[in-house]
């Protein structure tokens, strides 16, 4: 019955996944920046969507700076424009690209070694006191924070989804702690002309599993989903990911309208460590 409702559901799913790696993308990290993943500071203002109130939250939609991204081009400056008009916050002071050392790597990616929960490294993480006071919040529905740079790795897979896009069938996704997932694509497809895309599909011989990608000029949101496991990971700079564990049912509990009743079969209970 599990496999079965999990076939029926798949087609949605999927597309339900890009569309949260999406939205996780834009509430995250809605900003642009020149600089290299190497700096030690950036440079210039970001597009801090947490920072906003909602009458400027609405503006931004409705001018294009976050959301599909069809209206959205890239100043020589480094931030978003839509209509000629530019909605900027700039970083909080200190803030630094690369905030912490490697404590293990990969080919493709590396792990660091502060715990993401921690209130200096909450600081560290985040743009704005807003995005620090964000992460607090999550800290009630987030088992395990971990920040991971894989720019490398982003870029060669964009070139791949851009080259070629549905004969794409594989691909890898971070872990927490040195962990990598094989990825069986469902889905791959970048807009022509854009620095834009996303993957879908499955763990590895995994089909009651999914997980989605999304990645807009370098900022990169991924999410992984199965019965055991739950792994959201927010875009922070170009190559840089914050990777965070989520029990669903605190998430679901925290919610103002309560838990939420739903037949998905990745909706019972919590995940435990992948």
């Amino acid at each position: 019955m599990k496999k079965t409702l999990i076939r029926l559901l798949g087609g949605a799913c999927i597309a339900a996944m890009i569309s949260i790696a999406v939205y996780r993308l834009a509430a995250w990290s809605d900003r642009s920046s020149q600089s290299s993943p190497v700096q030690t500071q950036s440079s210039g203002s970001s597009i801090a969507l947490g920072a906003l109130n909602s009458s400027d939250r609405e503006t931004a939609r409705k001018r294009g700076v976050y959301g599909n991204g069809d209206d959205l081009t890239n100043s020589p400056d480094g931030r978003f424009q839509a209509d000629g008009q530019f909605l900027t916050v700039p970083n909080r002071e200190g803030f630094r690209l690369r905030p912490f050392a490697v404590s293990m790597r990969s080919d493709d990616f590396a792990w660091t070694a502060e715990d993401g929960k921690t209130d200096e490294a909450m600081r560290d993480l985040s743009h704005t006191e807003e995005e620090e006071d964000r992460l607090k919040t999550d800290n009630q529905w987030v088992n395990k924070r971990q920040l991971v740079y894989c720019s490398d790795y982003i870029e060669s897979l964009g070139k791949e989804v851009a080259t070629q896009g549905a004969a794409l069938k594989t691909a890898k996704l971070p872990g927490f702690d040195g962990k990598e997932y094989e990825v069986e694509i469902v889905r791959a497809e970048s807009p022509q002309g854009t620095n834009e895309w996303n993957i879908s599909g499955t763990l590895k011989d995994r089909p009651d599993t999914m997980v989605a990608m999304s990645s807009v000029h370098g900022y990169t949101s991924l999410v992984i989903v199965s019965p055991e496991i739950y792994i959201e990971g927010d875009a922070r700079e170009p190559g840089e990911v914050v990777l965070n564990q989520i029990d669903r049912v605190a998430r679901q509990a925290a919610q103002p309208q309560g838990p939420v009743e739903t037949v998905s079969p990745f909706d019972v209970g919590s995940p435990s460590s992948p």
